[in-house]
This record gives structure tokens, C-alpha cells and sequence, in this order.
């Protein structure tokens, strides 16, 4: 994952130069918080028996992972970081329901998770 820092570079520029989403992290904070997301996720696996496995084995156990925290806030970090780590966007690992309106911001909660077919 730290091919993926770029501290300093503009997120916003790359993304108007390729039209698309930065594949890089632009935050140290950010950075941080991904590679914790990541080493957590690999123990995570670790204690499933999946000490080792494959990029796709492990992106495949992803969605169940996500599914395991009850915050919204949690759930889409997780997502977020995990989607850096497989080099795709989150909705390819899974969707994340809607929050519902009546929900207060801070009021966490977890989303609905659908796997991606």
C-alpha cells in the first residue's frame, strides 16, 4: 500500500486530469488509518486459518469482514482502505446500504451489506 501515498500531490488535479478517482491516498492521517485498517484485516484472516491466501481469496472474505462492525463510519473506512489494498472501488467489494434520513449523523448504526455478484 505505501506505492499508493503520495503526500503533497493535489487528489483533486489527478482526479481532473484522469476523470476518474485518485488511486492514491493524499493524507498522512489517511495513510495511517488505511495501513491499521489492512494489518487488522490480516489478522482478521489470519484467525480464520487464512495465514496465507491470495489477493482474490482474501477480497472475496472482504464483505464479511465489513459486515462484522455495527458502525456506519467503521464500515466505510473499512471499505475504503480495503479497496486501496485490492486496487478496485469500494462498491466492488460490496454495497453499503443507505443510511435512513430519520437516523441522526452521529447516531451510528450499521448499513446493510450486499455482496457484489
Amino acid at each position: 500500500m505505501e506505492e499508493k501515498i503520495r503526500l503533497g500531490v493535489g487528489k483533486r488535479a489527478i482526479e481532473r486530469k484522469t476523470g476518474k478517482n485518485s488511486p492514491f491516498i493524499h493524507s498522512a492521517a489517511t495513510a495511517r488509518t488505511y495501513m491499521q485498517q489492512a494489518q487488522e484485516y490480516g489478522s482478521w484472516l489470519a484467525d480464520r486459518g487464512l495465514n496465507r491466501c491470495t489477493m482474490e481469496e482474501a477480497r472475496e472474505m472482504a464483505a464479511e469482514y465489513i459486515k462484522s462492525f455495527e458502525s456506519a463510519s467503521t464500515q466505510h473506512t473499512t471499505r475504503s482502505a480495503l479497496a486501496k489494498v485490492f486496487d478496485c472501488r469500494g462498491e466492488e467489494i460490496c454495497r453499503l446500504g443507505k443510511r435512513d434520513p430519520a437516523d441522526s449523523p452521529g447516531a451510528g448504526g450499521s448499513l446493510p451489506i450486499y455482496g457484489v455478484a
